[in-house]
């Protein structure tokens, strides 16, 4: 005996998540009348209520993971302005903390130009002492 299996395709997907949301749905219900009775209210009006509740949910595009999903969306939508704040917060104290120590440098030309003359004056320098100390070398060679 073969077991019948989902397509492969759009429908396919759409019987999966149609038995999700199912169990999904009867889940939310033993949940939500759970803690309706724990707040003190009768077993039948409990399941009522809940029944009623999901039966919104679920009328939502995609079902109960779709209700689920329009709803953390519209709660992001909400947050978002107070994370991109809370970004550009803390951006801002991370510039100033790097324009404290200096790391604002901007090069113009005539710093350029300056640079390269002082790195002209090392490297002659440096030339100069290894002649003078090759020189110094070869002078004590012959005091000696």
């Amino acid at each position: 005996m073969a077991t019948q299996q989902e397509p492969a395709n759009g429908r396919g997907s759409i019987n999966k998540l149609d038995k999700i949301n199912t169990g999904l749905g009867v889940g939310f219900v033993g949940l939500d009348s759970y803690m309706r009775m724990k707040e003190g209210e009768s077993a039948p009006v409990a399941v009522g209520k809940a029944l009623l509740t999901n039966a919104v949910w679920s009328m939502a595009p995609g079902g109960l993971l779709g209700g689920l999903a329009i709803s953390a969306g519209a709660a992001a939508v909400q947050v978002a302005p107070d994370l991109i704040n809370a970004a550009e917060q803390k951006k801002a104290k991370f510039h100033a903390n790097r324009n404290r120590f200096g790391s604002n440098y901007q090069s113009s030309q005539a710093q350029q130009s300056m640079q390269y003359q002082g790195l002209n004056q090392i490297q002659q320098a440096r030339q100069h002492v290894t002649a003078n100390m090759a020189n110094h070398a070869r002078g004590a060679q012959r005091v000696y």
